[in-house]
């Protein structure tokens, strides 16, 4: 089942439980983006939930950055990890 990612109240749901997922060092923005989101579902699916409510996003500015060697060339990738807070929620399905 696909888990849906909210970023405002859905309406009715039923908290599952809290979500915490932190980015690796050396990641683009877009990969450090599609690596939150990718854990905090996986995370809210191992709870039985269908939906990440999202509460914050932390870290610090996203113009700090340092320069990586990857692929040939230097790419420049945050320097402060950055990482989100949720609940995994469950959201009924409505007829």
């Amino acid at each position: 089942e696909e888990v849906k990612i909210y970023t405002n109240s859905p309406g009715d749901y039923t908290v599952k439980g809290n979500i915490t997922a932190t980015t690796k060092a050396n990641m683009t923005v877009q990969e450090g983006q599609d690596y939150l989101i990718l854990q905090a579902k996986r995370q809210a699916a191992n709870l039985g939930a269908n939906a990440v409510l999202v509460l914050n996003y932390t870290g610090k500015g996203p113009s700090e950055t340092v320069d990586v060697y990857r692929n040939g060339r230097y790419i420049p990738v945050p320097a402060h990890p950055k990482t989100v807070h949720a609940q995994a929620i469950y959201v009924p399905r409505k007829n």
